[in-house]
C-alpha cells in the first residue's frame, strides 16, 4: 500500500475548507472531510488514479475531484519510494489554480 503524506500547505488549505464547510453547510458539516478521507484511501491503493495536471511547473502533478464538495486534491506520486504527496486541496468553484510547491 502506498503511503500518503499531506504536506503543510495542503493541510492548511484543508483545515480552512473544513472550517468553512462546518460553518456554512450545516446539513452535512463533515462531508468535505469524509470525501478527503475516501480520496486518501483511494490514493493508497491506486496512486495514479488522478488526471494529469499539465499547467503545473512541477512534473507529474495529478488531481482528483471530490465529486460532491467540488474540491480538487493535487498530488505527486513518487513511485520509487511508494509515496503520494498531497500538495494542495483547492475548491473548484473558486476558479484559477492553486500555488503548487514541490513537496519537501
Amino acid at each position: 500500500m502506498t503511503t500518503v503524506v499531506v504536506v503543510a500547505d495542503a493541510e492548511e488549505q484543508l483545515t480552512e475548507i473544513v472550517h468553512w464547510w462546518f460553518e456554512h453547510r450545516r446539513e452535512a458539516p463533515m462531508l468535505v472531510l469524509e470525501e478527503f478521507e475516501r480520496c486518501v484511501t483511494l490514493l493508497e491503493h491506486t496512486p495514479d488514479v488522478g488526471t494529469s495536471f499539465r499547467r503545473a511547473r512541477i512534473p507529474g502533478v495529478r488531481r482528483v475531484l471530490l465529486g460532491r464538495t467540488k474540491h480538487f486534491v493535487y498530488y505527486v506520486h513518487d513511485a520509487a519510494h511508494d509515496v503520494v504527496y498531497v500538495i494542495a486541496v483547492w475548491g473548484a468553484p473558486l476558479g484559477g489554480d492553486p500555488l503548487l510547491r514541490t513537496p519537501r
